[in-house]
This record gives structure tokens, sequence and C-alpha cells, in this order.
């Protein structure tokens, strides 16, 4: 199979004789190796959008989890998905369990 081209934007603009342009980079994904991992992970985490209580009690439970093994350790190898995590459950308690 031939790998696949995720075109990404970067953040950071570039300076262009005046002018600002997005400066993009090109990634490549072996999708095969790619769903093979994913299905691996998927069968252990199946992480998805919480749309439920139930779907929040089981992030909330990976969250707790992983801050237990990865704490506060930016350079931990989980630290990534701890973020994405975290950031499902933030989103979910914003628009379900907002104060």
């Amino acid at each position: 199979a031939k790998p696949f081209t995720y075109v990404k934007i970067n953040e950071k603009p570039v300076h262009n004789g005046g002018r600002h342009n997005m400066q993009t980079a090109q990634t490549q994904f072996n999708i095969q190796n790619l769903q093979a991992s994913w299905q691996a992970f998927d069968a252990m985490a199946h992480l998805r959008p919480i749309h439920s209580d139930a779907d929040f009690e089981r992030m909330s439970a990976m969250m707790n989890a992983l801050l237990d093994d990865v704490g506060d350790d930016e350079e931990h190898p989980l630290s990534g998905l701890l973020k994405l995590v975290s950031d499902l459950i933030y989103r979910y308690e914003q628009t379900h369990h907002a104060i």
C-alpha cells in the first residue's frame, strides 16, 4: 500500500517579502501500520469522543490511571495520551457538567 500524505499547517507564520504565509509540512503515514497499531490500541483504550456519562466515567478512570503513572512529566511516553484524554473530558464537562 502507498503511504498517505498528510498536510499539516504549522502554527508559525512565515514572513515572505512583507507577506505573512502559513508554512506547511508534509508527513508520510503508512496506513497499514497505522491500522494495525490503532486496532491494538483501540482494543485496550477505546478512545472516542465522550457522548454519555458511562463514556465519561471510563475516560475519567483512564485519565486517573494515566495521572498516577505520568504525573506532570511532559517527557513521559504517555503524556500525549494523557493530554488527549484530558481534553476529551474537558470538552464533555464544558457542555454537560458546566457550573
